[in-house]
């Protein structure tokens, strides 16, 4: 059986038998249009030329970029050199490809575009990236989320017509680069990414009615701010975000001071449009290992049956510093309380992502740092088999990782469970009420 890919468009599936007398050729063509696409290939990328053989490989990518001057909508082309491949998605289903410059970045109108991102999606997706984007900044730029300094559709060729099965293909240039989460040095930065994340998270919810859906491990990078220089239009309005740089720091550089950058808009939500029917909403999406066990599921999780854990734990007092900014608003609606007791009483309201779902997620991604992180000068530290399979496995598999961390019953790979779960306990209490 051959598994042809058509320019983008999809998958055909040939069936074909070991003495037929085409296989060779079929094998003769998959191989040489792998290495010449011909009419398949985008004209718009050229390999630059090797210089040093130990140089990675860097590409030049033109792109068009429009201008309206006296009412004329004229393109111009602007060629992107030196632009590193960061990552490449599998083939099929949506297919993505991320470059990076590796200087100082292309101007576009004014705008420095740093990274170019190529993304194949369905044509009838209920929002694009950019369209979500747009939606964050448009009223006014929200410092932790990527910026889109240049857009395109472009269309993917094919021979034949009745080929296609609906697919487009998105060019987006980004404004900010950063580096993966798994590369921040320390757990207590990593505690002040994660705050900021959920403050970016909170921020995009409530002012802008837009959930992200997908917070895994690529698309939480890391992106601390130079000292030279504090990006100071990026930003909302004093009373609206405030991160941990602010609330931690004696003297800190202002409040919008944050070193996460959230990226993949390409399954975000916008709540308050296209919420018809036909509209097509997907509610089971995001990253298997860090999607929530409620939306792996499709419906509310089952409260906890482990003793003494059948109840909230209290909300402390807020430290005076947050306390001042945020008095007259969160603080109102989360007063300091003691611990309360589940009821069984049944929420009878229709299921669907929620913010609460995203925050999970931010939890699984903390969790998945700390089992991973490698302290320099450490010794190697093993991961148990069955730590590992529980986190990598289904709801009910996470299920029983959280009462190993909250109950630190006598397991195999239980000092390992304790040395990392210090920095998450608290939060995976809360969690276990779904």
């Amino acid at each position: 059986m051959f598994l042809v890919g058509i320019g983008g468009f999809g998958i055909r599936r040939l069936k074909i038998r070991w003495d037929d007398k085409e296989l060779s050729k079929l094998l003769y063509a998959f191989i040489y249009r792998i290495y010449d696409p011909d009419h398949f290939a985008d004209s718009s990328y050229k390999l630059d030329p090797i210089v040093d053989e130990d140089d990675r490989p860097t590409w030049t990518i033109t792109i068009g970029v429009k201008s309206r001057v006296g009412g004329v909508t004229t393109e111009r082309s602007v060629p992107c050199p030196n632009f590193l491949p960061l990552y490449a998605s599998s083939p099929f289903e949506i297919r993505t490809h991320v470059f990076a410059t590796k200087g100082a970045g292309v101007d576009v109108d004014g705008e420095k575009l740093t990274v170019l991102k190529d993304q194949v999606c369905r044509i009838r997706n209920r929002f694009d990236e950019h369209e979500i984007l747009e939606l964050v900044h448009k009223p006014g730029r929200v410092p932790g989320v990527v910026e889109a300094v240049y857009h395109k559709s472009i269309e993917l060729p094919s021979q034949l017509d009745h080929l296609k099965v609906g697919k487009i293909k998105h060019r987006l240039g980004l404004r900010q680069l950063g580096s993966p989460f798994a590369s921040i040095p320390t757990a207590k930065e990593m505690l002040r990414v994660a705050f900021d994340l959920v403050e970016v998270l909170r921020f995009l919810k409530a002012k802008r009615n837009i959930l992200h859906r997908d917070i895994s491990i690529g698309n939480v990078m890391y992106a601390p701010p130079s000292g030279d220089k504090q990006d100071l239009d990026t930003s909302t309005q004093d009373d609206e975000v405030l991160f941990s740089e602010f609330f931690i720091s004696d003297s800190p550089r202002r409040p919008h001071t944050t070193s996460v950058l959230l990226v993949d808009f390409n399954h975000a939500e916008h709540l308050t449009s296209k919420t018809g029917d036909s509209h097509e909403q997907v509610e089971r999406i995001g990253t298997p290992l860090f999607m929530a066990r409620a939306v792996e599921l499709g419906r509310p999780t089952d409260i906890a049956k482990w003793p003494p854990d059948r109840f909230l734990y209290e909300i402390p007092s807020a430290p005076e510093k947050y306390a001042k900014h945020y008095h007259d608003t969160r603080l109102e609606k989360f007063p300091p309380k003691p611990f309360e007791y589940f009821t069984k009483e049944v929420n009878h309201a229709p299921w669907r992502h929620e913010l609460d779902h995203d925050i999970e997620s931010v939890f699984w991604l903390m969790l998945y740092w700390a089992m991973t992180a490698q302290p320099k000068g450490g010794a190697a530290e093993h991961i148990p088999a069955t730590v590992w399979l529980s986190l990598m496995g289904n709801a009910g598999r996470r299920e029983v990782l959280l009462g190993t961390l909250l109950r630190r019953h006598t397991a195999e790979g239980i000092g390992f469970t304790r040395r990392k779960s210090e920095t998450t306990r608290s939060i995976s209490r809360k969690l276990s009420s779904g």
